[in-house]
């Protein structure tokens, strides 16, 4: 809709390649905020929005219920969920909670 054509294209897997790219006008990514929160703080890069259509996606921590999680495991999974909790309560992660996620 903004009428820009790409001129080449280019597959990059690795996110420090990607901001360096956007950085020295090489090209342009599409990363989650949070992913280059620093780099936008700083001025390094710059971001735009996708707003039409909008995306969206979960991001989901897995447990087998059948086999128990370690004394350390349960540990980093209850830390897990409350960092990730914090980082949206706080703004810093543009989200919003699931439903029993505190």
């Amino acid at each position: 809709e903004a009428g820009l054509q790409p001129a080449r294209f280019v597959e990059v897997d690795a996110l420090s390649l990607m901001v360096e790219l956007a950085h020295h006008g090489e090209g342009f990514s599409v990363l989650p905020m949070t992913a280059v929160r620093q780099e936008l703080i700083s001025g390094y890069v710059a971001a735009l929005a996708i707003e039409r259509p909008a995306l969206s996606w979960s991001v989901s921590l897995c447990k087998n219920d059948l086999r128990p999680l370690s004394p350390a495991s349960e540990v980093l999974f209850t830390q897990l969920k409350k960092e990730v909790a914090d980082l949206v309560r706080t703004g810093h992660w543009d989200a919003r909670l699931a439903a029993g996620l505190t």
